[in-house]
């Protein structure tokens, strides 16, 4: 599992094309488009959802926060559970 690191001001995010939402109280940043949606809420985990296998456009994305050094790795798993 991947999140953004603890000491990275979420508000970075709009140079990679997020968008700040406030969800239920909660501020989130998305980034979407017609193929996947990038989701990253007040825990920084990386929530990623593809709507097709032959597209790159969120690991592109991802790719590029790594590349930035903003992410860091906290789990082999892709999920968690209680």
């Amino acid at each position: 599992m991947l999140k953004i690191k603890d000491n990275v001001d979420l508000k970075q995010l709009e140079k990679f094309g997020f968008k700040e939402i406030n969800y239920v109280n909660v501020k989130i940043y998305k980034y979407e488009n017609d193929f996947c949606n990038i989701i990253i809420g007040e825990d920084k985990i990386i929530h990623l959802n593809h709507f097709t296998v032959n597209n790159t456009a969120g690991l592109d994305t991802i790719y590029n926060l790594i590349k930035e050094d903003l992410v860091e790795k906290v789990s082999d798993k892709l999920w968690m559970t209680g």
